[in-house]
Parts: C-alpha cells; sequence; structure tokens
C-alpha cells in the first residue's frame, strides 16, 4: 500500500485537499495513527470513488495543526470568495498595548498608497518598486487587523459577560 494517494483527485475539490493534508502529515499511516482511525479510514476519506465519505472538521482541525498547513481551511475560504490570511505568532496583548501605534501605520500606508496612485509617472497605479515598499507595511496592518477582530469575535462569544 502505497504511503501517499495515488489516484488523482478532482483539482480544487475537498478530496484534493483532504489528500493534500494527509500527505502534508506524511502519509496515511502517520494521519492514521495520530487519528486513531485505521489507513483505509483516512484513505477513504481522501478517494474520490467515495464521494459520500468526508473527513470530519474536527480531524481535519487536528491534522492541520500537526502538519502546520492548512489546505482544508484554504479550499473553504476560496468557496467563499476569502483567503486564509496567516497571523504572525505572538503575544496578542502586544497589539492592545500599540493599537495607536497600529493606527499610525495604518494612516501612514493609506497616505502614501494614495500618493502612489497620484504619481503623474503611472497615474492611478502604484509603480512596482512602491508596491514591493508598501507591501509588508500593509501585511503588518492586515495581520494587526486581523488579530483584532480575532479578539473581538472571541470576546462576542464568551458567556457571563453581558453588559
Amino acid at each position: 500500500m502505497s504511503k501517499f494517494p495515488y489516484k488523482p483527485r478532482p483539482p480544487g475539490s475537498l478530496k484534493a485537499a483532504v489528500s493534500a493534508l494527509v500527505s502534508a502529515c506524511g502519509g496515511r499511516a502517520v494521519a492514521a495513527e495520530h487519528l486513531g482511525l485505521s489507513q483505509t479510514q483516512v484513505q477513504r476519506y481522501t478517494d474520490p470513488a467515495e464521494p459520500d465519505i468526508h473527513m470530519p472538521l474536527n480531524r481535519v482541525m487536528v491534522l492541520q495543526r500537526m502538519a502546520g498547513v492548512a489546505p482544508v481551511t484554504e479550499l473553504m475560504a476560496a468557496e467563499m470568495g476569502g483567503a486564509v490570511l496567516w497571523l504572525p505568532k505572538g503575544k496578542p496583548d502586544a497589539l492592545a498595548r500599540d493599537i495607536a501605534g497600529v493606527g499610525e501605520t495604518a494612516s501612514r500606508l493609506f497616505g502614501d498608497y494614495g500618493k502612489a496612485l497620484g504619481d503623474p509617472r503611472s497615474p492611478g497605479r502604484v509603480d512596482r518598486r512602491e508596491a514591493r515598499r508598501l507591501m509588508p507595511i500593509a501585511d503588518e496592518v492586515m495581520a494587526a487587523v486581523a488579530h483584532l477582530r480575532a479578539d473581538l469575535y472571541l470576546r462576542t462569544e464568551e458567556e457571563g459577560d453581558e453588559q
């Protein structure tokens, strides 16, 4: 029995995403052992000939944490017209301490972007050099806003804090 799936999976399908996840974990044997399942059951989750057999999300989450990649989550986000934004690991309280700094950075970013759009050398467009300069700043701001959004979401889900 092969360690990795050999049947072609339709690109962009849930079976392809689960297959990529199992491969990222080291193959069926490793994924099965980690989930406490048989290799056959893991294979069924990835097999396009088994269209009604799907890996439960709690198991997907276990494997995604183990592998450090999230092909199933990325597929689901893409299906909804979204994308996964990977957040840097760090202390969430750092955002709370420096929210004013994030605001200032965002303000400068928007100002620089607007200025670049108005540049007579490339009206209505940001040139490649400026885009390369602004992209890491935009990533930093997006990560901070995503951390903020996640924190707010978690706070809305807490019980016993109705005010």
